[in-house]
Order: C-alpha cells, then structure tokens, then sequence
C-alpha cells in the first residue's frame, strides 16, 4: 500500500450501525469497503456474524463470505489481504468494523500479529525437523544481524527468527508497533450507554427470529474444525443450551449480556488505543456532520 494514501475507518461497538454508515458514505465518493471484523470473512454463517447481504449492495464490499470456516484467520492475515485490496484500487478505501486488534494493527501497519498467521504457523511445521545447524545457516543467509545478535543456541529462536524473515521480510529485530498517520480519518459511532443495550438486545432477538440457533448448532457440532467461530459471541453461548446444562431462554439472555459486554469492552478499546473522531449516530444530522467533517479532511 502507498505510503501515503489516504484511509477511512469506521469502528465503534457493535449494533450502532458502522455497516450502514460505511455503505451511504462509499456511494458518495464512489469508492469501496473492507470489512474490518474478524468473524464477518466466513461463508455460511450470516446471521451470527452480521454479515452484510452483498448481493442488495451496490459497492463493492471485500473481506465478507470468503473464507471456509475452518480456516484460521489473524489479524496479520487481514493486513496482507486488506493491503492486496487497496494496491489494486485508486480510490479512497473505506476500513468498517468493531475489530479493534485487526483494524489497529493494520492502520498502526504493526509488524507484529504474524505468529498467529497460518504462513507463519506452516513454516515452522515444514521446516521443525532440519537440523539446528541447518537453521542457523539459512538465517545467516537471509538475516546476518539477527544471526549476531540473537541467542542462535536456541533452536526455537532462530526457527522464529528466520520464519519471520521469511514471511515478512522483516527481521526480528524490527519487531515494533507503529503509529497511526494522519492520512487516517477515523470515525467512531456510539450512543447512550442505555439505548445501545436496548439495540443490542432488539438485534439479538432479531438473529433469533432469521435463524441463528441453526447456525449456532452447526457451530457446536463442528467446534473442533471451527477454531475462531467456536469461540465468537453469538454462538458459544448456546453451546451449554444444545448440551441440555441450560435452557432456551437462559442462553438467549446470556447472549444478550456477553454481547453488553463485548460492546463495553470495544469502547474501551477504541478510547484507548485509538484517537477517534466519535459522533452520536442518534443525532439527527450526525451523517451530515461526518460528511461535511471528510470532506474538510480530504482536501487538506
């Protein structure tokens, strides 16, 4: 990605309408979304995680219904395909999602959150059984520095070391977390603390009623092959209820209140790790607001 391209990125808890914001606001400026939540990348799991319907979408809207859910996905593997996106497009990209951790790590352009990427994860697989000799000539190749200044006694460490030299071409000594630049415009949506409750629970009822327990159940069924799903809200919650430990409306309220919960958890996040322009989307003219407020930005 240029290094100074210009981004939007709309984050705030969940149920407070970033889907819809970011949808109105690419039309404007006839450019396109990434999705920047976790869990929205996998196909046939709709409904538990609030994936947008791309087919009455008339933007283009990558990184939804893509992945099989058997497939790990960190927040490293997010910047490479987010990154892929934008080299291939020449408008603004706009970043919309409640996952603080990929969409943090991605504008901040971390070098770290590679050792829960699945290259990372295959390398060390392919390459565990080569002989320690082996590994330290490889890194000494590819890394002398790392090779002089890391404990190359350890087997382990060079391993790391050379993986992550391989797959970023970065070395483990340039491990670092970056800074967000001010080609990024974020936005953050929230509310009264009472009315987002209220809207979160008015969206689980609806996922109850367009049929999340069935998604829910196959989730159960398959929480051994589905590493990340199995432990998303919105389906482990009603592990114990398919177990028989709990009761229908048991489980349903304890969604209502892990997902209280994740919400409070993401504002804490986005306060503190991330210097947000927040707008109360309850205001009437609050789209307007962050219209009039982009544009004053993008032609600085």
């Amino acid at each position: 990605m240029e290094k100074n391209k210009k981004i939007i990125a709309i984050v705030g808890p969940t149920a407070t309408g970033k889907t819809e914001l970011a949808i109105k606001i690419a039309k404007k400026l006839q450019t396109y979304i990434i999705s920047g939540d976790s869990m929205q990348i996998y196909r046939h799991f709709h409904i538990g995680t609030a994936q947008p319907d791309l087919n009455k979408i008339t933007v283009p809207y990558y990184l939804v219904n893509l992945l099989e859910p058997e497939t790990n996905f960190s927040a490293y593997d997010f910047k490479e395909k987010a990154n892929a996106i934008i080299d291939t497009q020449s408008t603004i990209p706009i970043i919309a999602g409640g996952t603080g951790f990929y969409i943090n790590s991605f504008l901040r352009n971390d070098t770290l959150g590679y050792l829960n990427s699945a290259k990372y994860h295959q390398f060390i697989h392919e390459n565990a059984d080569k002989s320690e000799s082996r590994l330290k000539e490889e890194l000494f190749e590819v890394d002398p520095q790392a090779y002089h200044q890391i404990d190359t006694n350890n087997p382990r460490r060079v391993l790391r070391a050379l993986a992550i030299k391989r797959i970023t071409n970065n070395s483990i000594l340039d491990q670092k977390v970056g800074s967000i630049s001010n080609n990024v415009y974020l936005i953050g949506l929230n509310t009264d603390r009472s009315l987002l409750y209220q809207r979160i629970e008015s969206r689980v009822d609806l996922m109850i009623k367009q049929g999340l327990l069935e998604e829910a159940k196959r989730v159960y069924q398959k929480q051994n092959v589905y590493p990340l799903l199995s432990k998303a809200i919105a389906y482990k919650e009603f592990f114990d209820y398919f177990s028989g430990k709990q009761d229908l409306e048991a489980a349903i309220n304890l969604l209502k209140q892990k997902t209280r919960n994740y919400a409070k958890r993401q504002l804490t996040w986005f306060h503190n790790k991330m210097s947000v322009n927040w707008y109360d989307f309850k205001c009437s003219n609050f789209e307007e607001q962050i219209l009039n407020d982009l544009y004053s930005w993008l032609i600085k």
